[in-house]
């Protein structure tokens, strides 16, 4: 592990229930998975960005269905289930449970989505003035707009967008915010949509980090996608809080002292 890295692995400190931590391999294998690849720049903006969020960390178990992890955005509380180490599984699972948080902290519990709509439907990395897919991938990409459009919510599809399709296709992603983008129908729909404008909102930066590590054409725009994630988390720092006697009450409720789960 990278220097930067052994701070996360320092830092996030996961604990079970009853307040032992887990294996260090355990750790290793999530931070490996989510920030192998970012520069050591922005690993060790993360490790400091954990401490000053005083995030917490907690190992709950077993769960029924692919849940790898589950994010208490207002209160900095992020959970891990057992396939969430699982060493067949290769999600940015750590990542992606703190661009949740770092959005949450953002907008600071205020139902204001201004910020992440901005962000959602603009900086695209590809030109769409033209036709880059088939016919039955902009079909299938129509029928995902239209789903948004009619407020079906985070529909079997939209899951399949944002959690599978970000690493197999993340061009999908992209395409589907450039058309939010000219659409306000579309842009009142996804404000209106808690579950997609999150899940849409990670998967934003996933994607892009994706196409640009993986499809040597865009690989020149890395930097930029760095960049956008570095003042993310800089913004997400500078309006983090956390309320206590809530943050207190839900890890009571999770079963942790929450002594024991305080970043370092």
């Amino acid at each position: 592990m990278t220097g930067p890295e052994k701070r996360i692995q320092s830092s996030i400190s996961i604990l079970t229930s009853n307040g032992i931590p887990v294996s260090s391999n355990y750790s290793e294998k999530l931070i490996k998975d989510s920030f192998g690849k970012l520069p050591t720049r922005l690993q060790s903006k993360i490790a400091k960005a954990i401490d000053e969020m005083a995030t917490a960390f907690v190992y709950y178990g077993d769960k029924n269905g692919d849940t790898l992890a589950r994010t208490y955005s207002d209160y900095n509380i992020i959970r891990f289930f057992k396939t969430a180490f699982d060493p067949t599984v290769k999600d940015p699972t750590l990542l992606h449970e703190l661009l949740h948080n770092f959005q949450a902290s953002i907008e600071n519990r205020t139902g204001e989505k201004d910020y992440g709509i901005d962000y959602i439907t603009t900086n695209h990395l590809i030109d769409w003035s033209e036709n880059n897919f088939e016919d039955w991938q902009i079909d299938y990409l129509k029928n995902l707009m239209g789903q948004l459009k009619n407020g079906e919510g985070l529909t079997k599809d939209w899951k399949i967008l944002v959690y599978d399709q970000v690493r197999h296709n993340p061009k999908y992603i992209d395409y589907i915010c450039y058309q939010i983008s000219k659409d306000e129908k579309a842009r009142v729909a996804l404000k209106n949509s808690r579950e997609v404008y999150d899940e849409l909102f990670v998967a934003k930066t996933l994607a892009q980090l994706n196409i640009t590590r993986k499809i040597p054409e865009y690989r020149s725009k890395l930097p930029e996608v760095e960049k956008r994630l570095e003042t993310l988390i800089n913004d997400a720092v500078l309006k983090s809080g956390v309320a206590s006697l809530n943050r207190s009450k839900l890890l009571s409720s999770l079963g942790v002292k929450k002594y024991l789960l305080m970043a370092n």
